[in-house]
């Protein structure tokens, strides 16, 4: 037991077993050789697997109140570690006999010392396992380091420069990022940027620059560190330098260039700090797009505040009357929402220079908010008032297709497609016209009616040429035409899964041609040039990072290599596959995805593309509830990223994404005890019950596997309600029928990397036989 919990403490590779190959059934069905009796599983290999809510439930409860033997509590503080209960770890070693000789107890007792900010107490702990001659090298090492951050804690710099120093020297493999941390809280400017000058790779040495721009900034030096912000492209920190050096106009059109540029990203609400925080009055336009980027990540309190500003920089603002009236519709207050666009309707009138007039904006508006509040009997008649009296205009057409989408959902066969036929009546040129025309060659292909199909399918594919629609005209088109027997049609799907094969409709293109050979690219990678970066050391030392519990120092060591030229293949493979091992998936994909643009999908690479973090957990859950690992890792990538901590908008959490209220039924159902909903960000018990819904669809309900990701994202009563359509075995027009636009995207994008993960795992060929007899054994 000692020896696997000190692979454990240390943080251990995990080795998984073959997965499955091929392109996955149409129908779901459990695994081939799912095991029906199963022998249970020791403590110990659970804990070496990272399942400590499985872990907990084979040991027994220790006594209460009672002396434990070391070995007994560090097991018990090692399952509750793992479960995130702190407290309990600080009450188990505390019953420890013995304790402070075993070093992986004194190493959990310094990281809940850690955790609770008791720094004298983690810098004695750590003192003492950096010198324990019993401790393993590594061990003693990981310690020598956090006992530099427990003195930096304790605000003892010099002894903390000396204990980065000793730790560089005991982990020569990432000195420099060590050297990073000293020069942090190095005194002597010169000094700190002596250190800086050996970092070894792009990570370590951008964030080298970083830490000189901001000495610089310290030292008053602003000019100097805005030529290091200029150099790596910094557009938000070259504004604040900018500001800071008088240049305020010149730094309000850089950080309006990041807020216009999409509202909804990230960066922009970034912006928006920047600029409501240094200039005391902002132009309307800034203003309404702060409120947006407020709204884009769900700070409704935020935007309305920012939006009632720009009411009152300009009160005859109908866009910012429609803005106000859109934050209290998300919000669900329609009454708000509605006097809100009333505010907008009584001001100035005046058509603008492009698109919808003012009347109209707030007409639709109106309707979308009466949508928003299900109150569709007032919804619809408003638009089909606005259809009168205003034909032709896309934002009324919008409202329309709205309609049409609601009576999709109800399954109101007749209302939708007499709506679709007023799009094309009174809308013709506009975008919700095109999706109705392609809508309606779907519904006449389900009908039967192939050809009539393909001529409005067709229609919709010629006119859709700024690709709203994506590429589902475009191979719509090529299904239909190929099973009317033209001989071009299959051309063009090849083309469409040689254009977009990570796409759903690159790999349905595939399958639909019949073609079920590997989807990779049958070539060897080029060896690296001599001299270059080794692969080993791009692996070892993001693998060393987040061991030590450098998670952010890890993610800038793997993202580092996305952006550089020079790095071999090689070294981006290496690089994504300690850091998927590492729980770091978002950094595995972006480093796969540099590698793909360089080498295309060979093996390699898609594993890189398409990574399985906490790998153990995923295949010993998934096979545990008879269902493919694959499937699980594949909705796990969509849904989380493998993030344990992941938490939605909605309320979902954890890796596998399960919303308190679904898992409260499974556990009840499974009989796993008293509720806790905490333990949703614990990998093993979240998958556990995201597993056992996945069999309960699968195996339970029999669904093919679209509906599967449906029933997953959506939930099972919809799915059910959905398995009465005519569309609902075939892959493609299920996909397309989803109204729920999150869910469209959902089924699309889960199928399309759930083929990938069964072509980036499936098992090598077996080496063909020699010819001839074999050689004679000396």
């Amino acid at each position: 037991m000692r020896r696997s919990l000190a692979v454990l403490v240390l943080g251990g590779s995990l080795a998984g077993g073959p997965l499955a190959p091929s392109l996955p059934p149409a129908r779901s069905r459990a695994l081939e050789t799912c095991p029906v009796v199963r022998a249970p599983a020791s403590a110990d290999t659970l804990l070496i697997a990272g399942r400590y809510w499985h872990a907990l439930q084979v040991v027994p409860p220790p006594p209460p109140s009672r002396p434990l033997a070391a070995g007994d509590a560090l097991l018990h503080a090692v399952i509750a570690e793992g479960l995130g209960r702190t407290a309990r770890v600080d009450e188990l070693v505390r019953r420890a006999q013995g304790g402070d000789s075993l070093p992986e107890l004194l190493a959990l007792a310094a990281r809940a010392d850690e955790r609770a900010g008791r720094w004298a107490l983690v810098e004695a702990k750590y003192r003492r396992l950096a010198q324990l001659p019993s401790a393993p090298p590594a061990m003693r090492a990981a310690a020598t380091v956090r006992l530099a951050m427990a003195l930096q804690q304790l605000g003892r710099l010099d002894s903390a420069i000396a204990a980065w120093r000793q730790a560089a020297q005991a982990l020569p493999e990432i000195a420099d990022w060590l050297a990073l941390a000293r020069a942090e809280i190095q005194r002597d400017t010169a000094v700190a940027f002596a250190s800086l000058s050996a970092a070894r790779t792009p990570g370590a040495a951008q964030r080298a620059d970083l830490l000189v721009a901001r000495r610089r900034l310290t030292a008053g030096n602003l000019r100097g560190a805005l030529d290091v912000y200029r150099r790596l492209g910094r557009t938000l920190e070259i504004a604040r330098v900018e500001y800071a050096l008088g240049q305020w106009r010149l730094a309000r059109v850089r950080a309006d260039s990041v807020l216009f540029a999409d509202p909804t990203k990230p960066a922009a609400l970034l912006a928006a700090t920047f600029l409501t925080g240094r200039y005391d009055t902002l132009s309307l336009r800034e203003y309404l797009a702060v409120s947006r980027a407020y709204r884009a990540r769900d700070d409704l309190s935020s935007a309305e505040r920012f939006a009632r500003r720009a009411i009152a920089r300009s009160d005859t603002s109908v866009g910012a009357w429609l803005e106000l009236g859109r934050i209290e519709s998300e919000r669900g207050d329609l009454r708000a929402a509605l006097t809100a666009l009333d505010s907008a309707a009584v001001r100035p009138r005046g058509r603008r220079r492009t698109g919808s007039p003012p009347a109209t904006l707030i007409a639709f508006a109106r309707a979308q908010a009466l949508q928003a509040a299900g109150r569709w009997d007032e919804a619809a008649p408003l638009v089909d008032t606005l259809v009168r009296a205003h034909p032709g205009d896309s934002s009324i057409a919008r409202a329309v297709l709205f309609l049409a989408d609601h009576d999709r959902a109800r399954g109101e066969a007749a209302k939708e497609l007499a709506r679709y036929r007023v799009l094309r009546r009174r809308f013709p040129g506009t975008p919700a016209a095109n999706v109705a025309r392609f809508r309606l060659g779907l519904l006449a292909y389900t009908r039967g009616a192939v050809d009539t199909a393909a001529t409005l399918v067709a229609a919709a594919f010629a006119r859709d040429s700024t690709r709203q629609l994506g590429l589902a005209p475009r191979y719509w088109d090529a299904r239909l035409r190929l099973e009317l027997g033209d001989s071009a049609a299959a051309a063009a799907l090849r083309r469409i899964a040689a254009e977009y094969p990570l796409g759903y409709y690159g790999v349905r293109a595939r399958q639909l041609l019949g073609d079920t050979s590997s989807l990779l690219v049958d070539t060897a990678l080029a060896l690296p040039k001599p001299g270059s970066f080794p692969p080993a050391r791009a692996r070892e030392r993001i693998r060393l990072l987040a061991s030590l519990g450098f998670d952010a120092e890890a993610r800038a060591e793997a993202t580092g290599w996305v952006g550089d030229t020079s790095a071999s293949v090689h070294v981006l493979v290496a690089a994504a596959g300690a850091a998927a091992d590492a729980g770091l998936a978002r950094e595995a994909i972006a480093l796969g995805e540099a590698a793909r643009a360089r080498a295309g999908m060979v093996p390699g690479v898609a594993r890189a593309l398409f990574p399985i973090s906490y790998r153990a957990i995923v295949e010993a859950e998934a096979v545990e509830q008879c269902i493919d690992p694959l499937l699980l890792a594949a909705i796990i990538r969509q849904e989380s990223r493998f993030e344990p901590r992941a938490r939605s908008r909605a309320g979902a959490r954890g890796i596998g994404q399960v919303m308190p209220s679904t898992g409260r039924q499974l556990a009840a159902r499974m009989r796993l005890g008293s509720w806790d909903p905490d333990l949703l960000y614990v990998p093993d018990f979240n998958l556990h019950l995201g597993s056992r819904y996945l069999n309960d669809r699968i195996n339970g309900d029999s669904l093919p596997i679209w509906a599967v990701l449906a029933s997953y994202n959506a939930g099972p009563d919809r799915v059910a309600r959905w398995r009465r359509w005519a569309e609902f075995d075939d892959a493609d027009l299920f996909a397309e029928r989803v109204s729920i636009r999150e869910t469209h995207d959902y089924v699309k994008t889960v199928y399309a990397n759930y083929v990938w993960y069964r072509q980036a795992y499936r098992p090598a060929p077996a080496p063909a036989p020699a010819e001839g007899p074999a050689a004679p054994v000396p």
